[in-house]
């Protein structure tokens, strides 16, 4: 078995776990960024696992879930500048 789909499996068994402890509108979310941006999926999936199984979150809602994101990705200022001649 090659090293990335032990890992999808790996990904996916870790998914399976923390799915219960997840909301619908948190599991849609991640749903979502489980299609659009794959590797961010697998990063907050191995957060999500590794703080759930210390015991440090009962349940996630798209709240804490939005914050985790944050702290993971946080956005980039994007500023606008315009040149006038």
């Amino acid at each position: 078995m090659a090293e990335s789909e032990k890992k999808k499996v790996d990904i996916e068994t870790l998914w399976s776990y923390i799915k219960p402890f997840l909301t619908e509108k948190a599991r849609e979310r991640l749903s979502n960024i489980k299609i659009a941006y794959p590797d961010r999926f697998n990063n907050i999936v191995i957060v999500l696992y590794q703080n759930i199984a210390a015991g440090r979150i009962d349940k996630v809602d798209e709240d804490l879930l939005l914050s985790i994101i944050e702290k993971l990705y946080p956005r980039k200022d994007t500023k606008i500048k315009f040149i006038r001649k």
